[in-house]
């Protein structure tokens, strides 16, 4: 507002009042008010922002996805060392079991083959799970819990070499160790879960079960025809 006859001078300014001065943030969104050199400046580094802050989301996601692959890798490679670790154990046992069947004590060169390959699938199941372990704790647990089993395999060799284990006793042994090291592959299985597998770890794993109860229900009818009988507890 202004006084007329008085030159156009604001109200404000002849009472005393200093003008009113727009603020920085008022300034900065009045676009159309920039310079010439500043709207020049802006349309150069907006795309350049965009671009690197894009970029940035994108290296984060493969960076994501690659710390996935590398651990589903780390655990489709221990499931592989399970399964060699289950197939040895299983031909270990039924050698062991007809060793002990037939009433025989120490060696026989079937079941040093057995042993030696147990032996050397053991070397790389070791190894490949601590490294599974690093990227994936959930397979920790069991593969501790897999280990203790393991542990007794030098002790039930050594009782079966002195005759101090029977035939039933070794297969439960056995067992238990075997068992240990399906719970492992259970969770390997649930740890890859990824679409591009598929339902191949799944599949594989449920035959390992599978094997397992026939090998078992094997020894133990090879057992019962040598002795020509079998306790209750033993058919359950």
């Amino acid at each position: 507002m202004t006084v007329a006859g008085q030159g156009q001078v604001p109200v404000g300014q002849l009472l005393g009042q200093q003008p009113h001065r727009p603020s920085k943030r008022r300034a900065v969104i009045r676009w159309r008010d920039w310079s010439i050199s500043v709207k020049l400046a802006a349309v150069t580094l907006v795309p350049i922002i965009f671009a690197l802050v894009l970029g940035g989301i994108t290296i984060n996601n493969q960076v994501q996805r690659s710390d996935n692959y590398n651990r589903i890798d780390r655990l489709v490679t221990l499931s592989s060392d399970v399964r060699t670790m289950i197939d040895a154990l299983q031909r270990e046992r039924t050698q062991t079991v007809n060793l002990l069947t037939q009433g025989t004590v120490g060696n026989l060169p079937a079941l040093d083959s057995a042993r030696a390959a147990t032996d050397n699938a053991a070397k790389p199941f070791g190894t490949d799970a601590a490294r599974a372990g690093q990227l994936d704790a959930s397979v920790i647990a069991p593969d501790v819990a897999a280990g203790n089993s393991l542990a007794r395999l030098a002790t039930v060799r050594q009782q079966v070499a002195e005759g101090r284990l029977e035939a039933i006793p070794a297969l439960d042994a056995y067992t238990a160790m075997t068992s240990s090291l399906l719970t492992l592959d259970t969770a390997l299985v649930a740890g890859i879960g990824d679409d591009s597998i598929g339902g191949a770890p799944s599949a594989l794993h449920d035959l390992q079960v599978a094997k397992e109860e026939l090998y078992t229900s094997q020894s133990i009818v090879g057992y019962g025809i040598v002795r020509g009988s079998l306790l209750p507890s033993q058919l359950n």
